[in-house]
């Protein structure tokens, strides 16, 4: 025969397990995105840098010429 006691407690320890995990997938999402939200903030700064180094040295050659 069932315990039906020890069955309501399996399944509530399953639960319980099964909202940790969900827990921890969640909380590597959201540091995976971060990760990533911070690598695409850190290539726009990136390119931000080249753009100003070209207008830097395109005035630099600009005041050459003249």
């Amino acid at each position: 025969m069932v315990d039906l006691k020890q069955l309501t407690i399996s399944k509530s320890v399953s639960y319980i397990t099964l909202v940790r995990l969900t827990f921890l997938k969640q909380k590597q999402n959201d540091k995976e995105c971060r990760e990533k939200s911070s690598e695409i903030e850190l290539h726009s700064v990136k390119h931000q840098v080249q753009n100003v180094e070209s207008v830097d040295t395109g005035m630099k050659r600009l005041r050459y010429i003249i």
